[in-house]
């Protein structure tokens, strides 16, 4: 792969690269100056959802799912057992 070198003696890759390395910086300067305070915000909205009905209602169905599941499994593995 031939790599087109521009006046300044840099390759498109390396400029793309860079980039990337500053973009990276940057957004994790202004990701930790949101900080704690940003942190607490999001971790309430998630507090506030789980202690929500439509939540609760989707937790129990699925653990009556998962409980099913088990049942049909052990079913399963008992019939084998059995030599059914």
């Amino acid at each position: 792969m031939v790599s087109e070198i521009d006046g300044s003696g840099t390759t498109a890759h390396m400029r793309m690269r860079t980039g990337l390395v500053v973009g990276l910086a940057v957004g994790y300067y202004l990701g930790t100056k949101a900080g704690r305070e940003r942190y607490e915000q999001i971790q309430g909205l998630i507090d506030d959802f789980r202690k929500s009905r439509p939540y609760e209602k989707a937790q129990a169905a699925v653990e009556l799912g998962v409980e099913r599941v088990r049942q049909q499994q052990a079913n399963g593995a008992e019939s084998v057992a059995v030599g059914g």
